[in-house]
């Protein structure tokens, strides 16, 4: 099983700017992420599509000086994963998820499918997209 995924950023993230994360897992019951934790920081799940490889989409509003050390604990049941995290400004505060849709494709394939959604209503858009592997590792986001 795999242990926690540790992420280093090089300094701590700006106040008022936004950490996004994309974590891919390969766990075979769908339990992928059971949190994340830093000092100084909130995390919350924006996006989940869940098969037997899950992808997460998870995010933090920096309010307060924040570590730059991110644990993201994982589902007991987790074979392998993988991590991104990207810090944005100027990004909306206090609920900047507009939307969110994905789609579970398993098997090989050569034209992976992000599924369909509802028109966004937020003005000057961030889209966040991840990919997972057979292997839990994230590919694209």
């Amino acid at each position: 099983m795999a242990g926690p995924i540790l992420i280093n950023l090089p300094v701590g993230p700006a106040l008022g700017s936004t950490l996004i994360a994309v974590v891919g897992t390969n766990d075979q019951t769908g339990g992928g992420v059971t949190g994340i934790t830093q000092v100084g920081a909130t995390w919350q799940l924006a996006a989940k599509t869940a098969a037997d490889r899950t992808v997460e989409v998870w995010y933090s509003q920096i309010a307060s000086p924040a570590s730059p050390d991110i644990t993201i604990n994982l589902n007991a049941g987790v074979f392998e994963g993988s991590a991104v995290v990207a810090e944005y400004a100027n990004i909306r505060i206090g609920s900047p998820v507009d939307q969110t849709f994905g789609s579970v494709s398993v098997g090989p394939t050569s034209t992976p499918n992000t599924g369909t959604g509802s028109p966004t209503t937020h003005g000057n858009e961030l889209w966040i997209a991840g990919i997972v592997t057979e292997e839990g590792k994230v590919v694209s986001n």
